[in-house]
Order: C-alpha cells, then sequence, then structure tokens
C-alpha cells in the first residue's frame, strides 16, 4: 500500500542499501587510493603528456606496444614488418599487457592519436594499476582479517610497494599487478560458500592477471597448488569434491578463455 503524503518514506530494502553501501565503500576507496598515487608521483604530474615515466629504457618498447595497437595491421594484429623487416615477424610472444594497451586503445578512439596524447594515456593507464591494486588487496585483506584497518593498511602496503613502484618505471607488464588481490578473494570465497559465480569472478581475474603478464599465468598456478597442499596439511587428507572441482575448473576455464592465444604460441615454440 502506498504512503499518503504526511506518511514517513519506506526504509530501502537491505538488498539496496547494501548495494548502495558497496558502491559508496568502492567510491570512497577509490579516491583515497587515487589521492596516494597522486602524492607518490606529484613531481611527475605535470609531465604526463611529455613524458614517460621512468628512465628511457624498456618503458619505450611498452609505449611501443601502445602506440602498435591504434595503428593499421593489414597483416593482423599478431604479424608486423615493422620489427625484422623486410621479412616480418610474428608477435604472440612480444610482451604485451593486453588489459593496458586494450585501455589505451580504447581510450584513443575517443581523444584521439597524437603522441602527446598517447603519453598521456600510457601514463595514465600505468598510473591506474595503483588505485586498483589497493582497491583489490583492501577486499583481500579485509576478507582475511575481518578488519577494515587491516584491509587499508593491507591495500597500501600491496598497491605502493617499492617492487610496484620500480616496475612502473621499467615493465608495464610486470606492474600489472592489480587483478591479482581480485582473484584471490573471488578463489577463496568460492571454495568457502561452494559458488559457482565467485568461481567465475575467480576464473575472469586469473585470465586478466595473466593477459597483464604471461608470468602471473604460473604464480597463480603456484598458489593453487600451494593453497592444495595446505588445505592438505590442515585437514590431514587431501582435498575432495568442491575443494579438488573448483580450482580444476577454475584452471580449465582460464586455459580455454587464453585457448586462442597459447595455441598459437604453442604452434610457434613447437
Amino acid at each position: 500500500m502506498s504512503n499518503g503524503p504526511d506518511s514517513p518514506p519506506e526504509p530501502p530494502s537491505g538488498g539496496n542499501f547494501r548495494h548502495r553501501a558497496a558502491i559508496l565503500e568502492f567510491g570512497a576507496l577509490a579516491a583515497f587510493f587515487t589521492a596516494l598515487t597522486a602524492l607518490l608521483f606529484w613531481q611527475f604530474l605535470p609531465q604526463m603528456s611529455s613524458a614517460l615515466l621512468g628512465p628511457p629504457e624498456d618503458n619505450m618498447q611498452d609505449f611501443w606496444n601502445s602506440w602498435y595497437a591504434v595503428q593499421p595491421h593489414p597483416d593482423g594484429f599478431f604479424f608486423t614488418r615493422m620489427i625484422r623487416w623486410p621479412e616480418g615477424t610474428a608477435l604472440h610472444y612480444h610482451s604485451f599487457a593486453y588489459p593496458q594497451v586494450f585501455a589505451v586503445w580504447a581510450l584513443a578512439k575517443l581523444f584521439g592519436q597524437q603522441l602527446s596524447t598517447l603519453v598521456l594515456l600510457q601514463n595514465m593507464t600505468l598510473l591506474a594499476s595503483f588505485p586498483i591494486a589497493g582497491i583489490g588487496a583492501f577486499y583481500l585483506c579485509r576478507y582475511l582479517t575481518r578488519s577494515e584497518v587491516g584491509g587499508l593498511a593491507g591495500g597500501v602496503l600491496f598497491a605502493f610497494n617499492p617492487s610496484h613502484v620500480i616496475q612502473a618505471m621499467h615493465h608495464t607488464h610486470v606492474a600489472n599487478i592489480q587483478f591479482l588481490p581480485f582473484f584471490l578473494v573471488c578463489y577463496l570465497i568460492a571454495l568457502e560458500r561452494k559458488s559457482y559465480y565467485w568461481l567465475g569472478g575467480a576464473v575472469v581475474f586469473y585470465a586478466l592477471s595473466a593477459l597483464s603478464c604471461w608470468y602471473y599465468l604460473f604464480y597463480v598456478l603456484y598458489f593453487i597448488g600451494f593453497h592444495l597442499l595446505y588445505l592438505r596439511i590442515r585437514n590431514h587428507a587431501w582435498p575432495r569434491g568442491w575443494n579438488l572441482l573448483a580450482p580444476a575448473l577454475c584452471c580449465a576455464a582460464t586455459v580455454l578463455l587464453l585457448s586462442p592465444l597459447l595455441l598459437p604460441m604453442l604452434g610457434g615454440g613447437l
């Protein structure tokens, strides 16, 4: 029955309230970690459209990757004559950080492909790994510690650790650590709740981590293996049922998602 003109408004339903609270929390976390990123790199911010982050070395190849993505590809994206001209070469083993390169490509469609614009987009997508990594680590650490303070501390430590800062100035693909904590929190919740929904999230973030840097395809696999060993030690028995099915499905589904890239890489390697 509808409220009268003088009746108090009905309180929002529990589900809607939780969704709004989650959105507000995410926005607050994004603002917090973005502010920390700006504070850390404040001296570099005025040069965002005129200089690459870090000294001129491997980061120039990373910028070439983004520049290459917005160019026409008459022989397909994974073959170019710009390298080893005139015969050209395949690029399946090239160190593309695919999510970052795709972000530059999409943004360049909106804002143009001038050199200064591409430099700005390269730097922006690279620095974006810091707040995204912080948000993901916050959710993971809060899940593990059941503490907001623990989540914030973990987010800051993970996002702004010296290795991440150094890699951001040298190797874009290695610096793209932002999807790893999202994978972990989805994977652990999937195991706890026996949820295919959360397991699907783990697969997506596993694939994004691998597409960012092929190292992470194996690092996550190592984690899954060590976690199975941990369950064996904790429970005094090897995992069975869902605890064995979930990691198997996660790995198989991720490999299936990545197969359009993995199969050509395997063929080229053989």
